[in-house]
């Protein structure tokens, strides 16, 4: 495997944000072989690190990923579309699949606890911490509890789950 052959596609694969390990496998380098070319050639070795800030640093990706994040907390919907194929005979006497049906239909994701939180501590941590708060006991019994705290001081409770998110909705309704 010839080092010049090989170099592009690594770097290329690290640039779109693979690690080192998962590049030189796709590009079908064995450890040895890329860990030696690191070592003996700083220009390779360079423009790897170049290419894993540059994924780092990506701009649309890390936009892509924060809308993600912010579908996920808000909850989102989505369209899907299900087409169905029959094969048909055409004028030349072959088979070609042609579409019968589609169907379409919107799928609701409910907001995601875990995505809020996420997003709530890390975007304003003043008014958003985790809490945590340890009791002990004389019977040396270790108690932890994560306590989420708004402005005003009062805690916070996030559904646990799809019924709970369920059930606040129907009460807000009323």
């Amino acid at each position: 495997m010839k080092y010049k052959e090989v170099m592009p596609k690594i770097l290329g694969y690290i640039s779109e944000g693979m690690n080192q390990k998962e590049a030189f496998e796709k590009a079908g380098v064995v450890a040895s072989t890329f860990y030696k070319w690191m070592a003996e050639n700083s220009d390779f070795s360079d423009a790897v690190h170049k290419a894993q800030d540059d994924a780092r640093n990506n701009r649309r990706t890390i936009e892509e990923v924060e809308a993600a994040l912010i579908d996920r907390a808000r909850g989102f919907e989505r369209e899907e579309v299900r087409t169905e194929y029959i094969s048909k005979q055409n004028e030349e006497g072959k088979y070609v699949p042609v579409v019968s049906k589609q169907n379409r239909t919107t799928k609701h994701y409910v907001p995601d606890v875990e995505a809020i939180k996420f997003y709530l501590t890390n975007r304003d941590p003043e008014r958003w911490k985790n809490r945590v708060e340890q009791n002990t006991t004389a019977q040396l019994n270790n108690e932890i509890k994560i306590r989420y705290v708004g402005m005003d001081g009062e805690d916070i409770h996030f559904p646990s789950s799809e019924d709970e998110v369920d059930l606040t909705r129907k009460n807000k309704e009323l």
